[in-house]
C-alpha cells in the first residue's frame, strides 16, 4: 500500500485499507519475498465497494480480501 492515482473506472476510488486510522492506498508494486509471520498485525474484517472510502480499522474496498492478512512492511 501506498499512495496511488484513482483508477480510471467511472465513481471508483483508489483500492484501499484502514489500519489504525489511516487509509493505506493500493499502488501494484508486488512484495519481494516471504513476510515474516512476526509482522502481520491483523486481517481484514469487513468489506465495502470500490465506491466508498474504508471508515473503520481493518476495513477495505478490494474484493475479495475479506479475511486476508496484511502486514507493515518496510514502512508501508
Amino acid at each position: 500500500m501506498g499512495c496511488s492515482t484513482p483508477p480510471s473506472a467511472p465513481n471508483t476510488l483508489p483500492p484501499s485499507l484502514m489500519i489504525n486510522d489511516v487509509l493505506y492506498f493500493y499502488t501494484g508494486e508486488e512484495v519481494s519475498g516471504e513476510i515474516d509471520e512476526d509482522l502481520i498485525a491483523g486481517a481484514i474484517t469487513s468489506t465495502v465497494p470500490l465506491t466508498e472510502m474504508p471508515t473503520e480499522n481493518g476495513q477495505s474496498n478490494m474484493e475479495p480480501t475479506l479475511g486476508c492478512a496484511f502486514a507493515q512492511y518496510e514502512g508501508r
